[in-house]
């Protein structure tokens, strides 16, 4: 009997003791999970609102894919709603990193996850403002990310979701008014940016306004540097619009505003790519509308600005391929500029700039045209044969080479012996020797 009790003592004092190292673990794990859940919180929203205005959020990538060998090895038992909210951010994050890097399916694929998550977690608390506006934001990255595929209609449906949750708690969360109107100058911005695309431009301006307005508001208290960039890609847009209407003198100012915009922006972090494409595309755009507005000094000045500013890109990144094309690229329309406006030597210097990179079918057809200028009849004809050779499709043949003489022969340079010689060429090339590279070309094409 004594034994009896002496085993069931020690067994119990053994359970005590299991119970208390139980508990122990426990708490230790539930410590480290804590600990481990503030990390990911630092990396996830901290780190990442600090990092995101001044377009640092690529730094945080390794961290990021922490985060989800974390959530994995922890499995989908147990996880609150705050962990479900950490993951759709992850997601969220990584999506916006994918698609900076062009994996397009990638970035698609991590939206749909977030978007999926943050569903249900609105859907049980549609009061909780933070993930609401999370949930926007997914619907707004999704509609972003499907203007860049060329899917407008599934875009707009996405931002104007986007817009509605955004415009709603704008009023109705008064604690958080710099959240929404944030956010909302991304959101009209890329309205715009449909409604230009679909060709309503009274319906653009209205909602590229809109997001300038808001910008100004909190730029007053703010150098948020994705605020700013969203506000440059507005005034540009907005100047496009307003020069297709031929008002001329608004849209020369809206494009200085994008100047003055990028241009800041540029000095103040001169090792960004994207503000460094920004600036040259606004000074070539800055460049075209003087030249044909008869300011041609004025105009070679921001040409001149946008030939070093590529001249020194490329020099730093030898290695990208890509910045060679977007040489040759600017270069070529900026020649382009100089033959309508009966500049042969100004022109020949940026094409033949352009050719030292690449002879592809536009950068030799400018040489013909060049030549033509000169009155070298016969070299402009061999330009023009080899341009048609370089070609891959009818497309490039009459939107391209057909399209420019087209043009060429409405210039005030262009004189009568200039049209009849434009026409005999263009005949020669429908009809001459040729005939059997445009046929197959036409076949090749369909």
């Amino acid at each position: 009997m004594t034994l009896v009790f002496v085993v069931i003592s020690s067994l119990a004092v053994f359970s005590v003791f299991q119970w208390k190292e139980a508990v122990r673990q426990k708490k230790i794990a539930i410590k480290e999970r804590k600990a481990a859940e503030k990390l990911v919180d630092n990396t996830l929203f901290d780190l990442r609102d600090k990092l995101e205005p001044i377009g640092k959020l690529g730094i945080l990538r390794s961290t990021q894919e922490a985060v989800d060998v974390y959530y994995k090895e922890l499995g989908s038992i147990d996880l609150s709603a705050d962990d479900k909210f950490r993951i759709a951010t992850y997601h969220s994050d990584s999506g916006h990193y994918f698609e900076h890097i062009g994996k397009i399916q990638k970035a698609q694929g991590h939206y749909d996850t977030a978007l999926k998550i943050m569903q249900q977690l609105v859907s049980s608390n549609p009061n909780d403002t933070l993930k609401q506006r999370n949930l926007a934001i997914v619907y707004s990255d999704l509609g972003s990310l499907q203007i860049k595929s060329g899917k407008y209609l599934q875009a707009k449906k996405n931002l104007l979701t986007a817009l509605d949750i955004r415009e709603k708690f704008l009023i109705s969360d008064r604690n958080n008014t710099q959240w929404w109107q944030y956010d909302l100058v991304g959101n009209y911005g890329s309205l715009g940016k449909i409604e230009e695309i679909n060709g309503d431009d009274e319906k653009a301006l209205g909602y590229l306004e809109k997001s300038v307005k808001i910008a100004k508001s909190l730029l007053n208290n703010s150098e948020n540097r994705s605020i700013q960039r969203r506000t440059f890609v507005a005034y540009f847009t907005m100047s496009n619009i307003l020069y297709s209407h031929g008002k001329g003198v608004k849209s020369l100012n809206y494009a200085k505003e994008a100047f003055l915009t990028i241009k800041k922006l540029s000095e103040e972090d001169t090792s960004n790519a994207q503000y460094k494409k920004d600036l040259v595309d606004i000074d070539i755009y800055l460049g075209t509308l003087n030249s044909q507005t008869g300011n041609i000094e004025k105009g070679m000045k921001y040409f001149k600005n946008s030939l070093e500013a590529i001249k020194s890109i490329r020099k730093n990144n030898q290695s990208n391929s890509q910045w060679d094309k977007e040489f040759r690229r600017y270069c070529t329309m900026i020649g382009w500029i100089f033959i309508i406006t009966n500049n042969p030597k100004k022109a020949k210097v940026f094409i033949s700039a352009a050719s030292e990179i690449e002879q592809t079918y536009d950068v030799v057809s400018k040489l013909g045209h060049i030549a033509l200028m000169k009155k070298d009849y016969k070299s402009a004809l061999e330009f023009y044969e080899k341009s048609i050779s370089l070609m891959k499709s009818t497309k490039d043949l009459t939107e391209g080479l057909f399209e420019e003489i087209s043009e060429l022969l409405e210039t005030e340079w262009c004189d009568e012996t200039c049209r009849n010689r434009l026409v005999g060429i263009k005949i020669k090339l429908i009809f001459g020797d040729n005939a059997a590279k445009i046929n197959d070309l036409f076949w090749r094409s369909i």
